[in-house]
């Protein structure tokens, strides 16, 4: 215990993590393709919901997407998927409102753009389960395509893009419900970052509301 705490300030992210802002920037500025960036507090492999709209809202904020073609992969609203998206298909033109709503970081966002696919939904180890649908919609005026799904599953696995009908290799900058990046993309991608956004699945454990904690403690105290 003595010598593991000896060394408590040297325990770091392995890979690459870095605070949203900077982490999306290196991925829009980096060259090569493609490139991934995981919204960490949203991670739904550790049980977040998977409807965070932060990471979307930062996307459409930007002014400059220096030629990319950007995949969010995906966001979960399962009453929007059983109402406004429901029966559409492949070329239809939709107008909605995306987000579920469960807190300020799940807000709704307005989104409209043409359905170019439908699919549907399978958890990552090549579970053969259908445990939901989604929608690939391009959205209007930005090079920026959002897989609105029912059910929270990460896009870990190039089989679970196949199932959902979503062409991987189409773009240059994916963005998934992830922490820490799965293998396979992993060893596709031309770079990556965990990007360390808010939600349920913090990774920035120093964020986090503490009620029954003894003081101090590390890292909320510097000891």
């Amino acid at each position: 215990y003595d010598f593991v705490w000896a060394r408590h300030k040297e325990f770091h992210f392995t890979g690459y993590a870095d605070e949203p802002e900077a982490a999306w920037e290196a991925m829009l500025k980096h060259p090569g393709k493609p490139c991934f960036l995981t919204d960490s507090g949203d991670n739904v492999t550790a049980g977040a919901p998977g409807g965070n709209t932060v990471v979307l809202r930062q996307v459409l904020a930007e002014t400059d997407y220096h030629g990319k073609q950007i995949l969010i992969a995906g966001i979960t609203d399962k009453k929007l998927c059983e109402s406004t998206l429901a029966g559409k298909q492949a070329g239809d033109h939709v107008e909605f409102d995306v987000g579920p709503e469960i807190d300020a970081l799940s807000a709704k966002v307005h989104l409209s753009g043409t359905v170019i696919s439908t699919g549907d939904l399978h958890n990552h180890y090549h579970d053969p389960k259908v445990v939901g649908v989604c929608w690939t919609i391009k959205l209007d005026e930005k090079p920026v395509t959002v897989v609105i799904q029912s059910y929270s599953v990460s896009f870990a696995e190039r089989a679970q893009y196949e199932q959902a009908n979503v062409d991987l290799d189409a773009y240059d900058l994916i963005i998934v419900k992830q922490g820490y990046l799965y293998p396979e993309l992993k060893a596709m991608a031309s770079h990556y970052v965990m990007s360390l956004t808010d939600g349920a699945c913090m990774q920035r454990t120093e964020r986090l509301t503490y009620k029954k904690v003894i003081r101090p403690i590390y890292p909320l105290d510097e000891i």
